[in-house]
């Protein structure tokens, strides 16, 4: 896959007379094309998955977690292969969101006023990039496992995930650590996000003097501590 991307001012450009919902009537190469198809597949199939689980029109977490999945699983083939760092390219994801599935972002996000934060201007915003991102950073080692560990979440956990690089960019294994311990957390506590937010503000303080690798017990051992300490804390 030759991998192409658009300028912000350029994909501004772009959009301006663009109507909600039309497809792309021309592509640069085949490449596009298929990647197009596969895309506008884990749609259809995101789209079937929630109609099953009864949660279609409830919020839209639901369809953003499995076309998250499904963006994540064309995007790890080998035609289409994607990587951190292909995908800290901004440019990447703005001519995805642009040439590729303008339809899908714009169906996901109608108002117009959302286009600049989730189609071009925002990095960390934009539709396919936000979601690769998410899935990426809660990824179990396999995707029913992954699933199991988010199914339970909301779009602000995307926005505490995706937002929340920090000084040194992410840290996939600890992200991942974290979302999993809040999983078996949910169980036990009623307001999962509130602990999710609470938790994340507390590892970005504590990253300022701690290396999470290096403490006793390691990562595992340096989440458990973190949502100890907001649990203890919530309830004496």
């Amino acid at each position: 896959m030759k991998w192409r991307t658009l300028s912000k001012d350029k994909a501004k450009e772009l959009m301006e007379d663009y109507i909600p919902g039309n497809p792309p009537m021309q592509f640069d190469d085949d490449d596009c094309k298929m990647l197009r198809q596969e895309l506008m597949d884990a749609w259809h199939e995101a789209e079937k998955k929630v109609a099953e689980t009864g949660n279609q029109g409830k919020n839209w977490y639901p369809m953003d977690m499995e076309f998250g999945l499904g963006v994540y699983r064309v995007f790890s083939g080998e035609r289409f292969h994607m990587t951190p760092r292909l995908a800290a390219d901004t440019g990447i994801w703005r001519y995805i969101a642009v040439k590729i599935i303008p339809d899908l972002v714009t169906t996901r996000w109608p108002e117009e006023k959302s286009w600049n934060d989730r189609i071009f201007s925002k990095p960390r915003r934009i539709y396919p990039k936000f979601l690769w991102w998410y899935i990426y950073l809660c990824w179990q080692g396999n995707e029913k496992d992954t699933r199991m560990v988010i199914e339970g979440n909301s779009e602000d956990t995307i926005l505490q995930m995706v937002d929340r690089a920090g000084a040194n960019g992410y840290r996939p294994e600890l992200y991942r650590a974290i979302i999993k311990r809040l999983f078996f957390f949910s169980t036990i506590t009623p307001d999962t996000m509130e602990l999710f937010r609470r938790v994340m503000k507390l590892n970005t303080a504590r990253l300022v003097t701690t290396e999470p690798e290096l403490t006793e017990g390691g990562i595992p051992q340096y989440v458990e501590e973190l949502f100890n300490y907001i649990n203890e804390t919530k309830t004496s």
